[in-house]
C-alpha cells in the first residue's frame, strides 16, 4: 500500500509539473520588457540654481512630489549649477543643495561649471567636488572630464546611466561645459569637447538602452549642434544659458529643452514613444514651463534648510 501511495504522489506531480512551470513562465513573462507598444515619459528637469533659495525649491519640491505621484514612467533630472553662489555657499559648499536634490529624489545631475569652481585654489575645489558627488543619492554624469593623474572619471561619476520606466530602457548622457577659467582644468582634471565625447559614447549607451537622451551644461547653442551631430536622440535635456524655452526646440527630430534659471521654473516634457520594428520612436514631444510660485512649500524642504540654518 505504501509504495502505491508514493507512486500515485509521484503521478499527481508529474501531471502538476508541467501547468506549474507554465504558470511560472507566464509571471516571469509578465514582469519582463514593455507591457505595451507605447511609452508615455514625463521627463521633470530645472537647472542652473546658483545657490539656494528656501521657498523656491521647497514650492519645487511639491510640484515634483505631485507629478511623480501621477506617473510613474517619470525621470528628474537637473542641469548643474546649483551651488557656487547664494548666501549659504562658503558655510556648506553645495552640501545643502546637494540635500535637497537627495530629497527630490533627483535621477540624474550633470555637474555645471560653477561645481568645478568652489573657491579660488583647484585642490580644495577638487576635495570639495569629491565630497558633493559622494553625498549624491542620484547618479552624476560628466562623459567629458576625466582625472589628469590616470585619465578616469571622478569618483562616484559617470558619463553615462541607464535606468527603467515602464519597462524600457532609458540611457542618460551627461556632458558638461569645458569653456571656463576652472584652475582646476589646468591641474586637477581634462575637459575634453562635449560633443566629441557625446558623438563617442553614444553607440556604448544606444547598445544598452531603448532610448538615449543627453543632460547637458553646454548652453542652448552647442545644444542645437549636439543635436544635429546626434540625430538618434530622443531629446537633450539643457543648462547653462539659462534659456526659458516655452517650447521645444526642434533641431532635426530632437526636441531642445531648458528652464531657465535660479529654481523659479520647472521644466515639464513629456515624449510619446511607440515600437516600430523592434525599435522605439519618438511620435511627440510636448513641454511645459511651469512656475513654482503657484505651489505651496514643501514643509520637509523648509525642515531641512533650518537644519542647516541651525549650523551657521
Amino acid at each position: 500500500m505504501l509504495q502505491r501511495s508514493v507512486r500515485s504522489r509521484l503521478a499527481r506531480l508529474l501531471f502538476l509539473l508541467p501547468l506549474s512551470v507554465v504558470l511560472i513562465c507566464i509571471l516571469g513573462c509578465a514582469n519582463s520588457g514593455p507591457v505595451s507598444d507605447r511609452l508615455q515619459l514625463t521627463i521633470l528637469h530645472t537647472n542652473d540654481w546658483h545657490g539656494s533659495n528656501a521657498d523656491l525649491l521647497a514650492r519645487q519640491t511639491t510640484l515634483i512630489n505631485s507629478l511623480r505621484s501621477q506617473s510613474t514612467n517619470l525621470l528628474l533630472l537637473n542641469g548643474g549649477d546649483v551651488f557656487a553662489r547664494g548666501k549659504y555657499h562658503y558655510f556648506f559648499f553645495g552640501e545643502l543643495e546637494f540635500a535637497v536634490m537627495n530629497l527630490q529624489k533627483t535621477d540624474a545631475l550633470v555637474p555645471g561649471n560653477h561645481e568645478f569652481t568652489a573657491t579660488g585654489d583647484a585642490l580644495e575645489s577638487y576635495d570639495i567636488l569629491k565630497k558633493r558627488f559622494a553625498q549624491s543619492r542620484f547618479a552624476v554624469l560628466a562623459a567629458n572630464v576625466t582625472r589628469k593623474q590616470d585619465g578616469r572619471y571622478i569618483q562616484n561619476s559617470l558619463p553615462y546611466v541607464v535606468v527603467k520606466r515602464g519597462g524600457v530602457r532609458i540611457g542618460i548622457i551627461g556632458i558638461t561645459t569645458c569653456d571656463h577659467v576652472s584652475t582646476m582644468s589646468e591641474r586637477v582634471l581634462d575637459f575634453a569637447d562635449g560633443i566629441e565625447s557625446a558623438k563617442r559614447i553614444y553607440p556604448e549607451v544606444a547598445a544598452k538602452a531603448d532610448i538615449v537622451i543627453a543632460l547637458t551644461h553646454i548652453g542652448f547653442n552647442e545644444d542645437k549642434r549636439l543635436a544635429a551631430a546626434l540625430p538618434g536622440l530622443a531629446a537633450v535635456i539643457g543648462a547653462h544659458s539659462h534659456s526659458e524655452l516655452l517650447s521645444p526646440l526642434i533641431e532635426g527630430e530632437v526636441p531642445i529643452v531648458q528652464a531657465g534659471s535660479f529654481g523659479v521654473n520647472m521644466g515639464r516634457l513629456d515624449l510619446s514613444f511607440e515600437r516600430e520594428g523592434g525599435r522605439w520612436i519618438l511620435r511627440t514631444a510636448t513641454r511645459k514651463l511651469i512656475p513654482v510660485k503657484d505651489f505651496e512649500p514643501d514643509p520637509a524642504t523648509l525642515k531641512l534648510y533650518r537644519k542647516y540654518e541651525s549650523r551657521l
